[in-house]
């Protein structure tokens, strides 16, 4: 069982950021229903079942570099460290603070780190780094959504 609780470890921490970041937003969701939005923003309901799988794929990213226990893995796990706090602001700042336009260079940033982070992960084991490839999608598609929420309502 002491084997796993690394894997658990880096489960946890994607999921309960955030689980912090929503318990941030859900009040000012209601008032997010009704701004502008683009064309192509999917249903409510698919958001958080897309979140889950992406972090999903980061927790097993981030425990194969652990894993590898090679020189060095620590950069590329404070850079997934990193990313995650973004990833955390950017969602208050997004859904809860109506923040459009910081929030959108917040996400620019966080798209830097996740192609750091896939480009470093990559180095210790290539899956790693391919499993980070849904989570920079995401983040591009986030970005369509956050500029043109942001130019919708200005």
């Amino acid at each position: 069982m002491k084997k796993y609780r690394p894997l658990v470890i880096f489960f946890v921490i994607p999921m309960a950021i955030g689980l912090w970041a929503a318990n941030f937003t859900i009040d000012a969701m209601q008032s997010f229903m009704l701004v502008k939005k683009p064309a192509y923003t999917p249903p409510a309901g698919t958001i958080p079942i897309i979140i889950l799988v992406v972090f999903i794929l980061m927790g097993i990213s981030a425990f194969l570099v652990y894993k590898s226990k090679s020189f060095g893995r620590e950069t590329p796990l404070y850079i997934w460290a990193l990313q995650l706090v973004f990833c955390f602001f950017w969602a208050i700042t997004f859904f809860g603070g109506g923040a459009y336009q910081l929030s959108l260079v917040w996400l620019i940033v966080l798209w830097i780190l996740i192609a750091v982070m896939i480009v470093r992960f990559y180095r210790f084991r290539q899956v790693a780094g391919y499993l980070q490839i849904p989570y920079l999608i995401c983040a591009t598609f986030a970005g369509y959504l956050n500029f043109m929420v942001y130019m919708l309502n200005r």
